[in-house]
């Protein structure tokens, strides 16, 4: 993991997740600090030291700039037919690896039933931040978003007691390749995530098990299918693309 300054958080509540997530305060920064997490408005943000490799990360549901973009998503966008969004159906999902949840709150604006879980801790907390901000406010979509534990998808999905229609995954490795159309920001984030150890078959057989009616796996347009397991279909834009395996005949 790359070196963290931890910045005292203002909220209470952050301060005790924190804890609980073994992020505790630490102030002291060296030549050797990567990244700086702190507390501003109500939101957890991520930033590098180095201020030439990008701004700061953080989870801003309410923003006008998000609020444009959900708008935008429609039942005819990919994620929503790569899903099984149809007709006024709302599937319930499980998002095995949330990041900064711009995918699962796509799902949730469009009426479905979207649960989240993430495994770094760092990212949690970010994304902890913003469902609670998200929480405090009037939009509708609030009741159909929720963030489970932080835990890997492994380990939730051979707990899980809750059989959900849908399971959702975005492996983000093997990584995407820099290039001038990937923000500085993400390229840091994928650094802050690190590596998934996680066995792809091992994933692969707990999320098919545990989805009623389909998996759904995003991947890079052109990479290899995930655990080498062929899809029932797939669905592309230019540089995505998703796996869907089906469970159930729908």
């Amino acid at each position: 993991m790359n070196s963290v300054v931890v910045l005292p958080l203002v909220s209470k509540e952050y301060r005790l997740l924190a804890n609980r997530l073994g992020i505790l305060a630490n102030e002291q920064s060296d030549a050797l600090s990567d990244f700086i997490l702190s507390e501003s408005n109500s939101l957890i943000a991520l930033s590098p030291v180095d201020k030439n490799r990008g701004g700061s990360i953080h989870c801003d549901f309410l923003a006008p700039g998000f609020q444009r973009y959900l708008s935008s998503v429609t039942r005819k966008s990919l994620i929503a037919k790569a899903c099984g969004l149809k007709g006024e159906g709302a599937p319930s999902i499980l998002d095995i690896s949330a990041g900064l949840g711009k995918d699962a709150l796509s799902l949730a604006s469009l009426g479905a039933q979207v649960s989240m879980v993430e495994a770094n801790p760092y990212v949690y907390l970010l994304l902890y931040s913003g469902i609670h901000t998200l929480k405090q406010s009037s939009l509708a979509l609030s009741s159909n978003i929720s963030l489970l534990a932080c835990q890997d998808a492994k380990t939730v999905l051979s707990q899980s007691d809750r059989a959900y229609e849908v399971i959702y995954f975005d492996p983000m490795f093997p990584e995407r390749k820099k290039s001038a159309k990937v923000k500085k920001e993400m390229q840091y984030f994928h650094q802050v995530v690190g590596e998934d150890h996680n066995q792809p078959d091992e994933i692969f057989t707990e999320a098919v098990k545990q989805a009623r009616k389909r998996l759904v796996i995003k991947r890079p347009k052109g990479s290899d299918f995930y655990a080498d397991q062929k899809p029932n279909y797939s669905l592309e834009s230019k540089v995505i693309r998703y796996d869907i395996y089906l469970n159930f005949v729908e």
